[in-house]
This record gives C-alpha cells, sequence and structure tokens, in this order.
C-alpha cells in the first residue's frame, strides 16, 4: 500500500517536469533580444530571431520626437547597400509612418516599396515624447536587390553584424508618405549587433527609458552635422542677389558712382557663380533633385544665364560711354532687364526654400527684401532732399561726358600736349575757351579804356584807293569806327 502511493507520487511529480521547465523557457525565449541605444538615449533599437524561420525577424525602433526622424540600417557599416527602418510623425501627431528605403550611396536613401513588415501593437506615440515602431518582417528582409544587380543581406547567425544608425534634425516634421523627401542627418554612427543570440524569440523585442545596451557596441559616433553645402548654396545666392545687386543699383543711381557700381557688380557675378556650384553639388545629395527637373533647379540655371547676359550688356554699355560719352543703344534693355531679372531670381529663392523643406526661413528672406527696400528708398530719398536743400541739380546716374568715371580735372595725357609744352602765359586749357577780356589799367573809367578803331567793311573794290600802292602802314588805319573788343570763340 505504501509503496503503490510512493509510485503515484512519482509518477505526478515526472508529469509535472515538463511543464515546469517549458513555463520557464517560455518567458526566456520570448525575451530573447539584442539592444542598442544611442549615447544620449535619443534612439533605441531592439532585434530578436523568430524560432525556424528562413526569412522573417522582430524589430522595435524608438526616436526621440524631438528629432525630425530617426532610422536604422542593417547590412553593412557605411550608407551604400543598406537597408534601412525610418520612422517619423504622421500628420496628425497621433502615431508614427514607417518608411522602408535602401541606401545606394552617400546620399538621401530611397524609398523600397517591396519590403513587406506587418505593423505590431505597440507601435505609435509613448508618453508624448517618444516614436515608437514594432513590426515582424516578411519579405526582403534577409537579403534586398541593390543596383547594378548586386544584393545586400544580413546573416542572422553573425554575433557582429554591422549596422548604422542616424538621426534627423530637430525640428518639426510630420508626413504620412513613406516616400516622403528628408532633410539631412544631425547625428549619425555605426554599431555591431550580436544577432545569433536572438534566436528563439516569439515576441517582438521591447524598449521603454530603462533599456541599455545588450549584444550590441557602439563603432562610431557624430554629431552636430549639418549640410553645409546646401547653406553656402543659399548664403552665397542672397548675398549677391539681395544684397550686392541692389546695392550696386543704388550707389550708381545716388551719385553716378560707375566705378563702384561695376566692382560690387563684379563680386556679385563671383558670388552667384559659387553658389550656383554649391547648389549642384547639394542636389546629388538628395534623391528629389538628382535629376535636376524640378522648377527651382531649372530656373536657376537659366536665371545665371540671364545674369551673364546682363553682366555682358553692363560691359559693353560702360565702355561705350567711357569712350564716347554716349550711352548705348543697349543701355535701356541693360536697366530693365536687370529688374526683371532679379526679381525673379528673389521668387526663386522663396522656391528654393520650399525645394529644401526650410520654409520657415522663407519668411526670414521676406523680412530681408524688406529691410533692404526701406533702406533703399531712404538713402535716395534722402539724398534727393540733401540736394535740393544744397541747390544741387541731379545730374543722373552717370557723370558728365568729359569724365564718365570721375570728376578729376583732365590730364595732359588725355586732352593734347603738357603744360611745359603750352605757349607762355597760358593759364588755361588749350581746349577750353580761353578767359574773358579784362582792362589791365588802373583806372577803370570809360574814358581811360583801351579802345581799337574799326570802322565798317566795305567792298575791296570800292574801297580801293585810286592813287598808287603804298607799301608803309598808315599809323591811324582807316578800318571803321571806335569798337569795343570780342571775345575769341
Amino acid at each position: 500500500m505504501l509503496i503503490n502511493r510512493i509510485g503515484a507520487a512519482a509518477l505526478a511529480i515526472a508529469s509535472a517536469l515538463p511543464s515546469l521547465v517549458l513555463s520557464e523557457e517560455q518567458p526566456r525565449a520570448a525575451s530573447v533580444q539584442s539592444t542598442f541605444v544611442s549615447p544620449d538615449k535619443s534612439l533605441s533599437f531592439a532585434f530578436s530571431v523568430p524560432e525556424d524561420e528562413d526569412n522573417d525577424f522582430y524589430f522595435t525602433l524608438r526616436v526621440h520626437r524631438d528629432f525630425s526622424w530617426g532610422a536604422v540600417g542593417l547590412g553593412t557599416d557605411d550608407m551604400p547597400g543598406a537597408l534601412i527602418f525610418m520612422i517619423y510623425d504622421n500628420r496628425n501627431g497621433e502615431s508614427v509612418t514607417f518608411s522602408p528605403r535602401l541606401a545606394n550611396g552617400h546620399y538621401e536613401p530611397q524609398y523600397f516599396p517591396q519590403l513587406e513588415v506587418d505593423e505590431l501593437p505597440g507601435t505609435g506615440i509613448i508618453s508624448e515624447k517618444y516614436m515608437v515602431y514594432q513590426g515582424r518582417c516578411r519579405k526582403n528582409c534577409r537579403t534586398w536587390p541593390l543596383r547594378g544587380n548586386t544584393f545586400g543581406s544580413i546573416d542572422v547567425n553573425s554575433t557582429t553584424q554591422k549596422a548604422i544608425w542616424a538621426l534627423g534634425m530637430t525640428e518639426d516634421f510630420a508626413s504620412d508618405k513613406p516616400w516622403q523627401g528628408i532633410k539631412y542627418h544631425q547625428q549619425y554612427g555605426t554599431f555591431t549587433i550580436d544577432m545569433a543570440r536572438t534566436h528563439g524569440a516569439t515576441e517582438p523585442p521591447t524598449l521603454d527609458g530603462n533599456s541599455r545596451n545588450e549584444g550590441t557596441t557602439l563603432d562610431i559616433e557624430h554629431v552636430n552635422k549639418s549640410d553645409v553645402q546646401s547653406t553656402m548654396h543659399a548664403v552665397f545666392m542672397i548675398l549677391a542677389i539681395v544684397g550686392l545687386m541692389p546695392l550696386a543699383v543704388v550707389l550708381l543711381r545716388l551719385g553716378g558712382a560707375v566705378r563702384w557700381h561695376a566692382l560690387i557688380q563684379a563680386a556679385s557675378l563671383v558670388f552667384l557663380l559659387a553658389g550656383l556650384a554649391m547648389g549642384v553639388m547639394t542636389s546629388f545629395r538628395y534623391t528629389r533633385s538628382q535629376k535636376f527637373n524640378s522648377y527651382h533647379q531649372i530656373l536657376g540655371f537659366l536665371l545665371t544665364a540671364f545674369f551673364l547676359c546682363q553682366y555682358a550688356l553692363g560691359f559693353f554699355n560702360h565702355r561705350q560711354y567711357r569712350q564716347t560719352g554716349v550711352m548705348s543703344k543697349y543701355n535701356a534693355v541693360h536697366v530693365w532687364f536687370g529688374r526683371v531679372v532679379i526679381l525673379i531670381a528673389i521668387m526663386n529663392a522663396f522656391f528654393g526654400f520650399t525645394f529644401a523643406l526650410n520654409r520657415k526661413y522663407g519668411m526670414v528672406l521676406a523680412g530681408l527684401i524688406i529691410m533692404v527696400c526701406v533702406a533703399s528708398l531712404i538713402v535716395i530719398i534722402g539724398r534727393q532732399w540733401l540736394d535740393k536743400r544744397r541747390g544741387i541739380t541731379p545730374q543722373g546716374p552717370y557723370p558728365s561726358p568729359r569724365s564718365p568715371y570721375n570728376d578729376s580735372p583732365p590730364t595732359p595725357n588725355q586732352h593734347g600736349p603738357s603744360r611745359a609744352q603750352w605757349p607762355s602765359g597760358m593759364d588755361y586749357f588749350p581746349s577750353e575757351p580761353p578767359p574773358r577780356y579784362e582792362s589791365t589799367l588802373e583806372d577803370d573809367s570809360a574814358s581811360q579804356r583801351q579802345t581799337i578803331g574799326l570802322r565798317p567793311l566795305s567792298s575791296w573794290r570800292n574801297s580801293r584807293p585810286s592813287g598808287p600802292r603804298r607799301n608803309d602802314t598808315s599809323s591811324s588805319p582807316g578800318i571803321g569806327g571806335t569798337q569795343s573788343p570780342r571775345e575769341l570763340l
């Protein structure tokens, strides 16, 4: 009897052991994951592999909402060839948009719709501070096509699989489109992940504020990065179009400073071409601009050609005026064509800020343009008011034809012989009228002034004397009555 009871108890214990073992293994399998946390804890990524699956894997991505977007790339420690999981706020700000992409180079990754991912519960906005996406990748997860008939891949049995991470700019950004264009990253780096240790998971990995690095190692971190080329493109173009070109026009209109007008416009041409070069280099960084078919880019190339034509018109117009003192027939074209081109260029600057996803800077540009216009009007109107008070007659945008580029007196090389070659006693330019005749007598009364005796001229035949010709000259030649001296013209 006792033996039967002991045997029954042994059987009960033996039957309970498998269930106890499974109950302990189940939580362990569900919690297997490798976790990466960025140094400032703004981005976290967790990875796990389901048991007996040839293509699937679980992943969870968590990004702080201070950043416009966050992403992790698998398969490489550099951008080219990486499979990228990116998330950002959706339009209403209540959930997140998942954007799978492929990176084929060091430029904006391209949307990859062939990747199939099941969105899992737990996706959304957490505590109003974090974007979280949980998913199970179903297709094109472990291998994916690249350009040139090549493929990228990950090895889920590797203990040192390479990966990259990045965070966008610290600004508001939201879209429901998974193919939405993005701006340059502010932080990025590389890390390695142990995928072999994650096999056997039954649930997606979890992330929270207490998550720490497990099965991952940070390799490289870069912070405070920005798109310098795009910034310099905007700075150079605005400096040339909104700054230097209006300044050159104002100087010309104020006092005929033609030389300063030409020098400043030459400087604006240098900044214009430098801005064009920066814009072309920036265009290769983004998929939306690589084909150079946007209205901002097309207008930019056309406007650059128009500005070159405008500079040529100005050069030939000034050269002819300097040589002849007469405006060329292209002067009106130069003036009005320049005004129209500058106006279109300013409009294209607003298009450019929209194209670069920087609309808020368009408001800054609008304020700058208003300031420039107001300052120019104050200077021009103020100068005209001062000239009117001083009794100065405006001479237009160009100086006297005698000296179109300065107001200094003419030099001997410009107007003939040097002063040493002039006749003695001449103290005026040979090309100018002589000074008015003035009497040198101390007694300036009318009775003491010298006069020259002249008489009305008559026909030579009638005035010819009938007697023999005299070779001597009479001391009082009869050539008319007393006359006042004339000025020489």
